[in-house]
């Protein structure tokens, strides 16, 4: 029922605000992108993932809107990147080779007055490069008022920045020219057409050959079977992320998978 539901998200929030007090049950996994040429890992995807102490696993499409809707996303993105940086610097005294590791962010944590010199700080205190760090924002998120001049600012402190979800815009191509960054990543549902209308492939490859001409390094998410990965084959350099190679992973089960690539 509605009340059943409200209570439920209510609990949430308390939860969720004691986990981010005590970091219980708030864990990251790590989700490899992978060259297809040489099967290497290029980078990883940061995941926030919850064991809630009632409901157990929660997933993010659940809790990440209790969080915007109740003010503790700034938070919580917060408790991921300094989690990352940390783990960053233990890969580092490990000797793992270290790729770079993409965080999502939202509008309202690129808004805060003190966010460009908060996650400085951060990368300094861990002692890691802001260059290993991707910040993946969505085209609705650069059309807030105020955030394009926000992701110009943190490129210029280093940071790569990726267009996440790109293709789910109406605006997808305006953003390619008007924004600056780093990196596209096209959305999954973009890789499920393709796989199986002509037209939606020839739009795949319109786009990766848009992205070449840009010189933005290009990401394809969703990449789950063989015959998905063929379709990527004449698409030019690019990494995919899915099922296919890895699913998202704890922190122990990638440092050996780094550490064999050490080279």
């Amino acid at each position: 029922s509605q009340h059943e539901l409200h209570h439920r998200e209510l609990l949430i929030e308390h939860s969720l605000q004691e986990a981010l007090l005590s970091g219980d049950g708030l864990t990251l996994y790590y989700q490899p992108q992978v060259c297809p040429k040489t099967g290497h890992i290029s980078a990883l995807e940061a995941l926030l993932r919850w064991q809630h102490p009632k409901f157990g696993y929660l997933s993010p499409a659940e809790f990440i809107p209790i969080a915007e809707q109740s003010g503790l996303s700034v938070a919580l993105d917060r408790w991921v990147i300094s989690q990352v940086c940390q783990q960053m610097a233990l890969w580092l005294q490990q000797h793992c080779r270290l790729p770079s590791i993409s965080i999502n962010l939202g509008a309202k944590q690129l808004i805060q007055p003190d966010f460009a010199r908060w996650i400085q700080e951060c990368v300094v205190t861990a002692g890691v490069s802001a260059t290993n760090i991707k910040l993946e924002v969505t085209e609705n998120t650069l059309m807030e008022p105020g955030c394009a001049p926000i992701v110009d600012q943190l490129r210029g402190l280093g940071f790569r920045i990726s267009l996440d979800d790109f293709g789910t815009g109406y605006s997808a191509l305006a953003s390619l020219h008007k924004f600056s960054f780093d990196e596209l990543k096209i959305d999954r549902s973009f890789m499920l057409e393709a796989s199986h209308s002509e037209r939606a492939l020839i739009l795949l490859k319109t786009v990766a050959y848009l992205a070449h001409q840009f010189s933005l390094h290009l990401v394809v998410e969703g990449v789950e079977t063989q015959a998905q990965l063929d379709l990527l084959a004449d698409l030019g350099p690019l990494t995919v992320q899915g099922y296919y190679y890895y699913r998202p992973l704890s922190a122990a089960a990638v440092t050996p998978l780094l550490a064999s690539s050490a080279t």
